[in-house]
Formats: C-alpha cells, sequence, structure tokens
C-alpha cells in the first residue's frame, strides 16, 4: 500500500460496509495490491517455478570475490555472520535478504555484475539489501536509518580499514 502511495495512488478508505458493496458492484476502486502488487522473491506458491541453487564449488573466482566481500561488510557494518547462496531463477529480483542469508540470483544480475568486485555497483545493491536486516519496508522510517547508517558505516570503513577493502577490487 505505501509502494502505491509513493507512486501518487490514493488509498480509499473509512468507507462503510455497505458503501464498500456499492463501490466494488460499479468497480470504482481496485485494491492497491493489484494497481501496484508487492514483489515477492521468492513464492509460496507449491506450483512456482523452482529456484535452481548454484553449487559453491562451480562458482567463479568473481562470484567467490563479491560473496567474501558481502560476507565481510556484514560483518563489519552490522556484526553478522552472513549465509550466501547463488541461484539461478526467473523470479524477479536481483539479490533477496532475510535472516542473515543473502542469495545474488545470476540470471537477473549476469557474470559482468560479479566481474566488477567491490565497486559502487555492488555496493549500492549490498546496502539495499542490508537494509532489510532492520526493516522489510522500504518506504519505513527504519529502512531509511539502516541506509543512512550502513552508508556512512562503509564511509567509515573506506577510511579505516582502506586496504581490507582493496583486496575485493578487481585486478
Amino acid at each position: 500500500m505505501k509502494a502505491f502511495q509513493a507512486q501518487g495512488g490514493v488509498i480509499v478508505a473509512g468507507l462503510s460496509k455497505g458503501e464498500w458493496a456499492n463501490v466494488k458492484r460499479a468497480g470504482a476502486v481496485q485494491p492497491a495490491g493489484k494497481i501496484c502488487p508487492t514483489a515477492k522473491p521468492y513464492s509460496a506458491d507449491p506450483n512456482a517455478d523452482p529456484v535452481n541453487v548454484i553449487a559453491e564449488d562451480t562458482w567463479t573466482d568473481s562470484i567467490r570475490n563479491v560473496v567474501a566481500y558481502a560476507r565481510f561488510l556484514a560483518k563489519e557494518l552490522m556484526g553478522v555472520s552472513l549465509t550466501v547462496t547463488v541461484v539461478h531463477t526467473t523470479n524477479n529480483f536481483a539479490a533477496c535478504y532475510g535472516q542473515r542469508r543473502l542469495d545474488f540470483n545470476l540470471l537477473r544480475l549476469g557474470h559482468k555484475w560479479f566481474d566488477q568486485g567491490a565497486s559502487e555497483d555492488v555496493d549500492r545493491l549490498l546496502i539495499h539489501e542490508f537494509g532489510h536486516q532492520f526493516s522489510k519496508d522500504h518506504l519505513s522510517e527504519d529502512y531509511h536509518d539502516a541506509l543512512c547508517r550502513l552508508g556512512a558505516g562503509m564511509k567509515k570503513l573506506a577510511m579505516e580499514k582502506p586496504e581490507e577493502l582493496r583486496r575485493f577490487m578487481p585486478r
């Protein structure tokens, strides 16, 4: 609902049961979730397309590097031991974070994304996903505050441990 409002949608609320029945019968209002559905990286539908987990022993050096970088940042910025999985799925997400687990979707990101190593593009995705350690809601103040703290933590880390960060840069 917040995403719908953020895009300029108007939420209709406060109608009586009879008024809602009239609105539905007239087709005057559609549910916000139908107009602006919330992305769900993994479906609870038992008939949904499977998610193929890519075996760690088949990861490229570039994938290993970005995974190590994500684990390093999770520990430094959030004090979290991160589990990282690389998946191949048609589900509409580049990465997905929850419960100290990060999944990268190779189908959406592609190998070139991993080849960049510790880049601004990679940092942007990691900060976005790590924000979910503190809030699932992209439009909440908690999520916004988390992104600010993570960004400030990245700057501090870059100043205090530049050599540790450089080891994740492509050569």
